[in-house]
């Protein structure tokens, strides 16, 4: 997938036999492309693209910060781009965007970046 303004790949989609679904990288995650092969700089078992509402949000220091409440997917890929966190302490609205996201399975969000750094 290109960027519309720029023309650059922001993603590549990857439909594999392995999942249910297509599975999306950014050029981040490439570590090296030839014609015949690209390798990430991931292993597969550690891929998971799924957000799911209900899912427990914690920091990268360890901290539940909440559950998801919702997602917002990109109107053109279906894929979730950011979600809202219902956090554990009422308060004021959370999001993160999916680069936020270190690891995520169905019942667990884990991210990048520490719930002080979030709240500045």
């Amino acid at each position: 997938m290109r960027d519309s303004w720029t023309g650059e790949i922001s993603k590549f989609s990857v439909n594999t036999k392995l999942a249910d679904t297509f599975l999306f990288f950014s050029p981040q995650d490439v570590v090296e492309a030839t014609d015949i092969h690209i390798k990430l700089n991931v292993a597969f078992n550690e891929i998971n693209s799924s957000i799911e509402y209900g899912a427990r949000v914690i920091d990268v220091n360890g901290k539940v910060i909440g559950k998801v409440d919702y997602t917002i997917e990109d109107s053109l890929t279906g894929e979730v781009t950011r979600f809202k966190v219902a956090p554990d302490i009422p308060g004021d609205d959370i999001f993160f965007s999916r680069e936020d996201v270190a690891a995520a399975n169905p019942s667990e969000i884990r991210l990048k970046v520490s719930f002080s750094r979030v709240k500045q």
